[in-house]
């Protein structure tokens, strides 16, 4: 959407270049008034600056709607993380967790790229596909998290970051560089 208003902008642009152009290098500049042509001219950027700040303030609400969806989507996975910290920690969501998860994907449909929503039905499906398939693997569904986290953090702003899914998982995981480089092959490996 925002390229498409880039785009319109940028004709317009061009449009009014060619105009102006036009009556510059014509009769018609020098038979108008110069505050006639200072008052349009000025309109003209008015109206361009107000297109603008509409477009940057549109944004601005997206930005931060999707990171109000975002933080309350992993809520319930941070909340796990942290139960398993614990002596007694769950590992498994309770049915408010679920239900606070489903409702969050519903508003997230509207919000998150396609990206974000790519990754979270991969990473919510991991179980089902691991009972279909008769195994287990922590390290798949490690790796699902923090590629669903890498694609929020690439949808709010930081797309050229150099950071991969290990980097991520650091932030939860204590690791050494030895392991770092286990997971990282360990990842490479899953598909």
């Amino acid at each position: 959407m925002i390229k498409i208003n880039k785009k319109t902008l940028l004709l317009f642009l061009v449009v009014i270049s060619i105009i102006v152009f036009i009556f510059y290098n014509g009769e018609y500049i020098k038979k108008i008034d110069p505050t006639i042509l200072t008052l349009i001219s000025g309109s003209i950027g008015f109206i361009i600056s107000k297109f603008i700040e509409d477009i940057k303030e549109s944004k601005q609400r997206i930005y931060e709607e999707k990171r109000k969806y975002y933080t309350d989507l992993i809520r319930p996975f941070r909340e796990l993380l942290k139960n398993t910290k614990t002596k007694n920690g769950n590992n498994t969501l309770n049915n408010k967790q679920i239900a606070d998860a489903m409702d969050t994907a519903f508003d997230n449909i509207l919000y998150a790229s396609d990206d974000v929503i790519e990754k979270y039905g991969r990473f919510r499906n991991n179980s089902t596909n691991e009972e279909v398939n008769g195994s287990k693997d922590s390290y798949k569904t490690l790796k699902l998290f923090a590629e669903l986290l890498l694609a929020m953090r690439k949808d709010l702003g930081n797309k050229y970051t150099s950071l991969d899914e290990v980097h991520i998982l650091r932030m939860f995981i204590n690791m050494s560089e030895t392991e770092e480089e286990s997971y990282r092959r360990k990842f490479r490996s899953l598909k």
